[in-house]
């Protein structure tokens, strides 16, 4: 979390359930805001926190289907990358 002077305070959120305290905390503070636009800008930055949690949800489902030893974990190469046409 930033807080006064822009230092970086707390842990930063890796986890879905981090994420999802973030959007419900943001949530509610929008049901308390002190304007209309601060309301809609805690809506938005909701809506954004419960995103990347389902983000990094679905992110440590593939690492767990496709482990790194996995044979049908692919990386990209080369030969993986298609280039336009100009």
């Amino acid at each position: 979390m930033v807080v006064a002077g822009g230092q970086v305070e707390g842990p930063i959120p890796g986890d879905p359930k981090e994420c999802r305290r973030r959007a419900a905390r943001c949530a509610e503070l929008a049901t308390t805001a002190r304007n209309e636009q601060l309301g809609m800008t805690l809506v938005a930055l909701s809506k954004s926190w419960m995103k990347l949690a389902i983000e990094l949800e679905n992110a440590q489902e593939l690492v767990a289907k496709y482990p790194p030893e996995s044979p049908h974990r692919r990386t990209c190469g080369a030969e993986d990358r298609v280039i336009a046409a100009a």
